[in-house]
């Protein structure tokens, strides 16, 4: 089970810091309000993913069939729980922005 766990956040996970990276940088050309604001666009990677694993691995999977629905709902689950993650993260990030 974590190898498939692995496989649906792993992807997301890399995207997810390299666009916060580059929406921390600096030199970055969005004014500072919708760089503030950018902090959010990463939040449904998570979501994304694992919907799109559930797709892929329920119609091509054949463990995922009958009882192993169960392990389709655990993908969407965390999917759901780190999207709740890192829209509170983005919410710090976005307030601690909002006082420099």
């Amino acid at each position: 089970m974590e190898f498939y766990i692995f496989r649906v956040l792993f992807p997301a996970i890399l995207i997810d810091i390299s666009l916060t990276a580059s929406f921390l940088r600096k030199g970055n050309l969005l004014r500072r309000g919708r760089r503030s604001l950018g902090a959010f666009a990463t939040a449904p990677l998570y979501l994304i993913a694992s919907l799109v694993w559930m797709l892929i691995l329920g119609i091509g999977d054949p463990r995922f069939q009958g009882q192993g629905v169960l392990g389709l709902i655990v993908f969407l689950s965390l999917g759901i729980v780190f999207t709740i993650l890192r829209l509170f993260l983005g919410l710090i990030l976005f307030l601690s922005w909002r006082h420099r």
